[in-house]
């Protein structure tokens, strides 16, 4: 039963039309019911209809994605399936119920994968596009392959919120910046080993050097570390710390 009930989820949501769908279990006292394992019981029309409204919008925020990378000739995917999901979720909690907790009892019940859950729960986490230059490196960098998705799902809701133009401008930004330094963001290039960092700082092995490669992730992701010299200027800077 679980298998059947994955394989019919899996079909819903797979559809351009899926917002009928949810819009039928809604009708049917499935949604947001099923969701928090109480099928059957009338649920709330506020959650029903956001999912809809912001099903309706996805597939134009991925127009606009792909209209923006094609302008910079590049190509961005994003899985209108996990974002879907996020949709439904992030609406429980017009209802009053918490998104996460549903979402742990969707993928218990066998509605969806671990990796599929997981994915979703880092799309629920991001409240919006960044508008700065700071925040988009590090939204790329924490989504990584992710990022395309996460920016529909949220255009999604900005489109149904009556917040497209600023959205739209904050895309554009982020696809810029993915499309320059995307693949440095996602995973920076490790300029320095854990060796390097022991040599440098005079310390054994420890958490000190693993305290010490991150700081310099960090550095890497705000933009201010691009080199090794760089890098060996800021982990010098750390010595005595």
């Amino acid at each position: 039963m679980r298998e059947q009930g994955g394989a019919a989820f899996d079909l819903l949501l797979g559809q351009p039309e899926a917002h009928r769908g949810i819009a039928l279990l809604a009708a049917l006292d499935l949604y947001p019911g099923l969701w928090l394992g109480r099928p059957g019981e009338p649920g709330s029309p506020a959650a029903a209809a956001g999912a809809v409204r912001e099903m309706e919008a996805l597939p134009g925020c991925r127009q606009w994605l792909r209209e923006a990378a094609d302008d910079l000739a590049v190509t961005w995917t994003a899985d209108e399936r996990t974002a879907r999901l996020a949709i439904l979720c992030a609406n429980l909690a017009a209802g009053g119920s918490d998104p996460a907790s549903a979402l742990t009892r969707s993928r218990d019940a066998g509605y969806l994968t671990r990796a599929a859950a997981t994915d979703v729960a880092r799309l629920l986490a991001e409240p919006d596009l960044p508008g700065d230059e700071a925040g988009r490196r590090r939204f790329l960098h924490r989504l990584g392959s992710l990022w395309a998705t996460a920016a529909c799902f949220l255009g999604a809701q900005a489109v149904a919120q009556g917040r497209e133009v600023a959205w739209r401008r904050a895309l554009a930004d982020l696809v810029a910046l993915a499309a320059g330094e995307g693949p440095a963001l996602f995973e920076p290039p490790r300029l320095l080993t854990g060796e390097d960092v022991q040599e440098l700082l005079a310390i054994p092995p420890g958490p000190e050097v693993g305290k010490a490669l991150a700081a310099l992730e960090d550095a890497q992701v705000e933009g201010t570390v691009r080199s090794r010299d760089e890098a060996v200027e800021l982990v010098k800077g750390m010595k005595g710390r």
